[in-house]
């Protein structure tokens, strides 16, 4: 990219990638612009809006940009309304999760995150009822780069159609589309021009002087600095799951510096 203006990899018989924003922002730290889709292979997990299989992945989506000397712009995004770790970590926490994450077969709204995986629930698209069709075609778009282009496996596929309705809790053959952009091999001012997009950005009037206007990447990157420092919260359940899987392959888990 540094060189051509543009550098582009397919990927295909991948497992999960993990955070997909964290390889977008690997270019953004070479001033560049990254950009990264992933499917879930032949892991179904969301249903078409009306279907009544799980067809298609939560399908991640991440682009991250140099902000000018701000905070990098960095959007991770799964095109269903949350990905499956949220929901999972709500479950092993034993909390509700808001209206709107997930929903019966009726279409009637799920607050149990248990009922996921149980089968009584399944995600809702980006945008909601209103304008899930949105978040739908997102997710096509995702498997359009990533699988299409890779010939990694299909989501949607014929033999999608003989699920039960639940995610089918297979992720092999996982594709990605990565690429790296360069603006500053095709153009100058690039930085002066991030500095006044983000900066005019966070410059925005806010409606709630006790809630600036920031963009996506703001948070997370005074997060990742504060975290650095201080260490990673974790909830006392996840502790104990990462022990249980340390304890089986021979390792010794750190213990927390302090308890809940």
């Amino acid at each position: 990219a540094a060189e051509f203006g543009v550098g582009v990899v397919a990927v295909r018989n991948a497992t999960h990638l993990g955070c997909a924003g964290y390889h977008a922002l690997a270019a953004a730290e070479r001033g560049m612009v990254g950009l990264v889709a992933s499917n879930c292979g032949g892991q179904r997990i969301a249903r078409p809006p009306g279907g009544a299989v799980a067809m298609l992945g939560t399908n991640p989506l991440s682009v991250a940009a140099p902000a000018g000397g701000h905070p990098p712009f960095v959007l991770d995004m799964s095109t269903t309304a949350a990905p499956t770790g949220r929901i999972r970590q709500a479950a092993r926490a034993g909390r509700t999760v808001p209206e709107g994450l997930l929903c019966d077969d009726a279409g009637a709204p799920v607050t149990d995150p248990a009922a996921f995986d149980e089968g009584r629930a399944h995600l809702e698209w980006l945008g909601g009822p209103a304008g899930r069709f949105k978040g739908y075609g997102l997710g096509i778009a995702v498997e359009v780069l990533a699988a299409l282009v890779s010939g990694a496996a299909l989501g949607a596929h014929p033999d999608a159609l003989d699920g039960d309705g639940r995610p089918s809790g297979r992720d092999d053959d996982i594709g990605f589309l990565v690429a790296a952009i360069a603006p500053g091999a095709l153009r100058e001012g690039v930085e002066a021009d991030a500095r006044t997009l983000f900066g005019a950005l966070l410059a925005c009037p806010p409606t709630d002087p006790a809630r600036p206007v920031r963009y996506p990447g703001w948070h997370e990157h005074h997060r990742a600095k504060e975290r650095t420092e201080r260490g990673v919260p974790l909830d006392a359940a996840l502790h104990a799951e990462l022990a249980e899987v340390a304890a089986r392959h021979g390792l010794t888990a750190p213990p927390p510096l302090r308890e809940a």
